[in-house]
């Protein structure tokens, strides 16, 4: 059965609603208790934040080595899917009662973070951008991408790609529709859901699309 088209007005009522709320929901959903390879430790967390978001970032280190603060950690195999933390200012504010340190600034982009490398990578596979919430498996990523359209000022087309973090390759895309996504909460979209193997990643947001997808690839990987 398809699901009915999500009414106008949700959209309106999601980017007010999400405005007002990212700063509480964005530090909550993208700091959970990172799973690490090996090597990988985290330091205590500072508090980053601008007017748009307030990331919880931590300095990374591999084999006591730093790699600069990062945080929406996600685990790819040995290595790490995650953004990077940027200050605006050099000053660290007082903690408050709950003794994180706060200072002003921001994360940016999608990283690939590999022990044998010295600096994080920044991906630049086909579309993904920092809306894409991806979700690594083993050496693959699936995430979302848009496509501006040339004809309408608000709606953008959207699609559904998996990708090779390695070789940089594309390995699936599939188109989604058309919708209208006018938030600046970068976890708006859903991050996509792979099975046991990384054979298969579906993308279901009933919000703007009346049916899931699901893209599939030949042979599996070490998750």
């Amino acid at each position: 059965m398809r699901r009915p088209n999500a009414p106008r007005n949700l959209d309106r009522f999601n980017h007010v609603l999400l405005s007002a709320v990212a700063v509480m929901a964005l530090s909550g959903q993208a700091n959970d208790s990172p799973d690490l390879p090996e090597g990988f430790t985290l330091s205590d967390p500072v508090w980053f934040f601008t007017d748009v978001e307030s990331p919880r970032c931590h300095l990374l280190r591999f084999n006591g080595r730093p790699l600069g603060q990062v945080t929406t950690i996600r685990r790819a195999g040995d290595n790490l899917v995650l953004r990077r933390c940027e200050r605006l200012e050099g000053n660290l504010l007082a903690p408050k009662s709950d003794g994180i340190r706060r200072v002003q600034g921001w994360a940016r982009a999608w990283f690939l973070v590999q022990p044998g490398r010295r600096e994080p990578m920044q991906i630049e596979l086909e579309g993904i951008d920092v809306f894409s919430n991806p979700q690594p498996c083993g050496n693959r990523i699936a995430y979302w991408a848009k496509e501006d359209l040339a004809s309408s000022a608000t709606h953008s087309k959207y699609f559904a790609y998996i990708g090779d973090l390695l070789t940089r390759e594309i390995l699936a895309r599939r188109y989604m529709g058309q919708a209208w996504m006018a938030t600046d909460y970068v976890f708006h979209k859903p991050s996509p859901q792979w099975n046991h193997d990384c054979t298969e990643a579906q993308f279901d947001d009933p919000r703007y699309f009346n049916e899931p997808a699901t893209l599939r690839l030949g042979s599996p990987v070490a998750p």
